[in-house]
């Protein structure tokens, strides 16, 4: 059985197909393979040009026994690829969920794209969540998806010498973390708010900050305590910051899995979630809880949290990343491969 794994255009920038691709692909046997087409430094349309026709044509000559395509947004290349042998990943549908965060142009891609999942042969949920949104969508049948967690990197780990990081960098007050983007399910507006009502705190921010949350962290008088920090980051230095903060904050309002809370927990970070389902879901037992709504609960959750100690909060986190390894993710994987294989004989 020769596998093809299809992974997003290439065009020389981060896209969030290339960790997911490229673990499994490190952890797979040799007879799956990565395919894509590379398009480098491509303006916006020409882009989206090759994602969606130059890429199908490309792709219906390099199909293997047994399709993979890793990211849901590229389901249109099942117009291209047999379906009876083709499976695909699905994150999330959070555009359908949230539409408001999309262009009207993007969201109608998007909705072509995801509106040809229904012809996968099978289809890799990343969350029992993502599975119902699936389920709801696109009325799919429960045996045709299967949920398949992600797993963590083995670069995500406590350091010894946490102290000696904090001192070099200047990390000397309470310091909050937050990995992700700034669209609004991300809910970064009220960390800024939470963070104006905890006096001497910090937060360290990876990721862009939009326009609107700069202008009220100057209003606000925040400025001089967000440290916000450009993507991409190696994941190396990823880590020394889940070494350094004193807890990461994630109070989203959607999310499909949650790759920082993982990454954080296998570092021995504390973390403090919204109450959303998924959430709960996948990190019940492991991770504080708070509304995504309440500033003063959250508020009052970050600083019992601060106070308290750092390595006894962290510890049902590192129990629960340990559960969640690569390895794992990939024999999960590729027993999917089998079955569809097995079902097309």
């Amino acid at each position: 059985m020769d596998v093809t794994l299809y992974r997003n255009v290439s065009w020389g920038g981060w896209a969030s197909d290339i960790r997911y691709t490229t673990n499994l692909l490190d952890n797979l046997p040799d007879n799956v393979r990565g395919y894509s087409i590379r398009a480098p430094s491509l303006p916006f349309i020409k882009h989206y040009l090759h994602k969606e026709v130059i890429y199908p044509l490309a792709a219906r000559g390099h199909q293997g026994d047994v399709n993979h395509i890793s990211d849901h947004s590229y389901a249109g290349l099942l117009r291209a690829l047999d379906p009876s042998k083709t499976l695909v990943t699905c994150q999330d549908l959070i555009p359908l969920d949230a539409p408001g965060e999309a262009s009207k142009l993007g969201l109608m891609r998007y909705r072509l794209n995801v509106s040809c999942l229904p012809r996968a042969a099978k289809i890799i949920a990343v969350s029992q969540s993502t599975k119902d949104a699936l389920m709801r969508h696109f009325n799919i049948a429960d045996e045709s998806i299967e949920v398949v967690y992600h797993g963590v990197g083995g670069v995500f780990k406590p350091l010894h010498d946490r102290g000696f990081l904090r001192k070099k960098h200047g990390f000397t007050n309470p310091t909050i973390l937050h990995v992700g983007s700034s669209y609004p399910r991300k809910n970064v507006r009220f960390i800024l708010e939470v963070l104006k009502d905890i006096e001497g705190a910090n937060l360290v921010k990876v990721g862009f900050l939009n326009r609107s949350d700069r202008r009220f962290m100057a209003r606000e008088g925040l400025s001089t305590r967000v440290l916000q920090i450009d993507p991409p980051l190696d994941d190396i230095r990823l880590n020394g910051y889940y070494n350094m903060a004193d807890l990461l904050f994630m109070p989203s309002l959607h999310e499909g899995f949650g790759h920082p809370v993982t990454e954080a927990m296998a570092a021995g970070c504390p973390v403090l979630c919204s109450d959303i389902p998924v959430f709960h879901e996948l990190f019940d037992g492991a991770v504080e809880f708070t509304s995504p709504y309440d500033v003063g609960e959250a508020g009052s959750k970050v600083r019992d949290m601060l106070a308290s100690d750092r390595t006894k909060l962290a510890r049902k986190g590192l129990d629960k990343a340990g559960e969640l390894t690569l390895q794992r993710e990939a024999d999960s994987t590729y027993k999917v491969y089998e079955e569809v294989h097995e079902q097309r004989r």
